[in-house]
């Protein structure tokens, strides 16, 4: 009889949690074919971040139990039970050898449920400060892996510092673009400085409004700037590309953009919220940002995040939203890009020392080596 080597994970949501999770399957099923893995969590049948035609998921009620709203709040003890449940009979159905838990409570019945069943569970936290779920249960864990040192305050497993996980669709192993490769694949020029504007998975409307007035006002050379512009919603994306027209802006402006790893490369400044997948990609092509953390995330992880990559790092300026407007980021933008700065190959440099002095393991290597024992 062959060895169990069934992996189920424990995620849904955002961006943030599944692409992550995505990468972790696609590089575990690549270098063990033998392998069977399983996604499960909350409405992972209609996300739009889920490749399903890829992946095979199972759905598990849940839901967060600090939404303020009463009628959450009666509901949510019986979708919490009730997901237990399905848990419960999904771990003796599918009986995995381990259950990889990527935080928010999508996971929380999975992972509650891997314990009573005495399955072996590990976790990933991506952000600096460790979430709810992710600290509550970290006991239970054999190891959590961590992307931001500091996480590991909050946790009561041993830890290992990991690369971030980067979703570029399954199985795709191509060489790295280089910057003329992704610049031509934007349809863009490679003589300009290239800027980037999203708001991660869910766009963010502050930051859309304030990267078109900001622009608007710059008192530097406009035919030397070329603009990308993920904006999440249609309406906006419509908007900007009039207002790029307006300006005389080349730019590529769309609502969404799932190969952010042929963007990358061509960036040269990037504006954005402070996710941790974002911080990651933008170490990884040591692209400099102005980050401007989403005010509501849970423990303002963002703020923490966004301030390891300017004050660790030194490869970003930060924002908060609550203090900024359309007019700080003009001064900021103008500062970095007028073109007798420097700042920006300062930034760039400081990335890449990072990287060099950074030591980290593999996720999906920690993971098949668990499935191998």
């Amino acid at each position: 009889m062959s060895q169990n080597r069934r992996l189920l994970l424990a995620t849904g949501g955002t961006g943030g949690h599944l692409f992550p999770a995505q990468a972790i399957a696609a590089e575990i099923m690549k270098n063990m074919p033998e392998a069977q893995v399983l996604f499960a969590g909350a409405g992972l049948k209609q996300n739009r971040y889920f490749d399903h035609k890829e992946f095979t998921c199972e759905h598990v009620s849940s839901m967060t139990i600090f939404q303020p709203n009463l009628l959450n709040i009666v509901r949510c003890p019986f979708l919490l039970l009730k997901g237990l449940c399905e848990s419960i009979k999904l771990m003796r159905s599918y009986k995995p050898k381990l259950v990889v838990g990527f935080g928010s409570f999508h996971a929380a019945p999975l992972v509650i449920a891997a314990k009573i069943c005495r399955i072996p569970i590990v976790l990933f936290e991506a952000n600096a400060y460790a979430g709810r779920v992710n600290r509550w249960f970290s006991r239970w864990a054999r190891w959590v892996g961590i992307y931001f040192p500091d996480a590991s305050k909050k946790l009561k497993a041993r830890t290992y510092l990991i690369k971030m996980p980067f979703w570029r669709g399954v199985f795709e192993r191509s060489e790295e673009m280089t910057r003329e490769q992704s610049l031509s694949y934007l349809g863009l020029k490679e003589s300009k400085k290239t800027l980037l504007i999203f708001g991660g998975s869910q766009g963010a409307a502050s930051i859309n409004q304030w990267v078109a007035e900001a622009i608007t006002d710059l008192s530097i050379d406009r035919s030397e700037l070329q603009v990308v512009h993920i904006t999440g919603k249609a309406d906006v994306t419509t908007h900007l590309r009039n207002v790029y027209a307006r300006l005389n802006i080349d730019s590529v402006v769309k609502d969404f953009e799932k190969n952010m790893h042929l963007v990358w490369p061509g960036i040269d400044l990037a504006v954005c919220r402070a996710g941790a997948g974002s911080i990651a990609e933008q170490i990884n092509y040591e692209v400099p940002s102005i980050l401007i953390p989403y005010p509501h995330a849970a423990n303002n992880h963002q703020l923490r995040n966004g301030e390891f990559m300017a004050d660790t790092v030194k490869g970003a300026r930060l924002l908060t939203e609550h203090d900024s407007d359309a007019m700080k980021l003009k001064d900021i933008l103008q500062s970095l890009l007028v073109s007798n700065s420097n700042h920006l190959d300062l930034m760039k440099k400081s990335i890449e020392t990072y990287k060099k002095i950074s030591t980290r393991s593999s996720l999906s290597t920690l993971i098949m080596q668990e499935l191998e024992g």
